[in-house]
């Protein structure tokens, strides 16, 4: 960042277009590499097959065991910046929930002072733009344990209105029903 005001685009309109660009993308990197008290994320999906062989050995290197998709590197990197007490709430395919290549994020959520608090799983059409089935789920940076709150709703029909009506009335619920599950999320690991 402090190299870049030192730059000067000698009045070439493409070179300080390229500089301002620069500039930003510095600016934004500064933000995420704070720690945080809350983060909130949709983070980009692409499996490992997917990406250019620099960014697959970037995450195979810095990111072991979260290195199969990039929204598994993002879980990680998201935990990773939490302050003690900290706060998330991430969108993800739901994927990590299944299969073994995953099971990091299973452990980095139900350890290592992570609380899973809830989530919910929804249907492919649950979610309008979503190319993928999806679930959105919340926790924080703490020691606490116990159960977390599921909710799985990836049979019920689409409509929008019906899976949020479904969400508010789960959120009351204190024990398992047709679509409510209170489990600890180490069972799954």
């Amino acid at each position: 960042g402090q190299h870049m005001t030192q730059l000067d685009d000698n009045g070439d309109i493409l070179l300080a277009e390229t500089l301002d660009w620069a500039q930003r993308v510095i600016e934004q990197a500064k933000y995420l590499a704070q720690p945080c008290h809350v983060v909130v994320a949709n983070p980009p999906y692409m499996g490992s097959k997917n990406m250019a062989g620099l960014l697959a050995s970037v995450l195979r290197s810095e990111y072991i065991g979260f290195h199969s998709d990039l929204f598994a590197a993002f879980i990680a990197r998201i935990r990773s910046l939490l302050l003690p007490g900290g706060q998330f709430g991430i969108m993800s395919p739901n994927t990590w929930l299944y299969i073994s290549s995953h099971a990091s994020i299973r452990q980095l959520l139900s350890t290592k002072g992570t609380r899973l608090g809830g989530l919910v799983e929804l249907p492919l059409s649950g979610f309008k733009g979503a190319t993928v089935q999806i679930c959105a789920f919340f926790g924080a940076a703490s020691k606490g344990a116990g159960p977390s709150h599921f909710v799985r709703l990836v049979r019920e029909p689409g409509d929008e209105e019906g899976l949020a009506r479904l969400v508010r009335e789960s959120s009351r619920m204190a024990c398992d029903s047709e679509y409510v599950f209170i489990r600890e999320l180490s069972r799954f690991s």
